[in-house]
């Protein structure tokens, strides 16, 4: 009965995991995808975990919108290299989408750099998908969390519901000066049983609405 109540634990967690929203982790690798990290500084909270964000810009002159394709950046401790590229091409598919639709709104969509243009670059440097519940149950059992009918067990839910690292910068698109910089991780629900990357689409999403709002905020001021 240990066993089974141990496994009906896991199937819980699983189910009820899919009504939480994302959680930011509580740290972040830099990839090198950025180049200089020196004006990045620990962000607030609501914020990604390091942050720039250019005293000078005035947010307000900008109403068009040119965004890069989003890259792949396998950084040195980047867990993507047993990824299937087709899997992460398509991640970045996702996530340039997300924000391009929330963005949409406020700005003009260009191709080309000029006056009022806002050039966004943004980068996948890491990403596990979610972890399928048998292959949960089997990690849990090597660690050390007491749970009913007396079984030690550990559960992380980062790794149950799928984590993933961005990093991103938005320039002038004229004269490339730096307006603003992030770098985060996230990790997402588990909205069903089975392994997926619900929980890093479900990340894209947050930051896509998160960006829109930010935006929105600094154009305000």
């Amino acid at each position: 009965m240990r066993g089974f109540n141990a496994i009906a634990f896991i199937l819980l967690i699983a189910l009820f995991a899919g009504c939480t929203q994302t959680k930011q982790t509580r740290k972040v690798e830099t990839s090198g995808f950025l180049g200089d990290y020196s004006m990045l500084q620990e962000g607030k909270e609501g914020e990604a975990l390091l942050l720039y964000l250019n005293p000078n810009a005035d947010w307000a002159s900008y109403d068009k919108l040119l965004f890069e394709s989003v890259s792949i950046w396998h950084g040195k401790d980047s867990n993507m290299d047993d990824v299937p590229k087709a899997d992460l091409q398509r991640l970045a598919n996702y996530l340039h989408t997300a924000i391009v639709k929330n963005l949409r709104a406020d700005y003009e969509i260009v191709n080309e750099p000029g006056p009022g243009v806002l050039r966004i670059r943004m980068a996948i440097t890491d990403a596990e998908k979610s972890k399928d519940v048998l292959d949960v149950f089997f990690t849990i059992e090597q660690q050390n969390l007491h749970l009913p009918g007396g079984k030690v067990m550990t559960i992380d839910a980062g790794s149950v519901a799928g984590r993933v690292e961005i990093e991103a910068e938005i320039t002038d698109a004229r004269n490339s000066v730096m307006l603003a910089a992030a770098v985060d991780n996230r990790s997402g629900s588990k909205s069903d049983l089975k392994a997926s990357w619900n929980g890093v689409e479900q990340a894209f999403q947050y930051w896509a609405e998160r960006l829109s709002q930010r935006l929105r905020e600094l154009r305000a001021k």
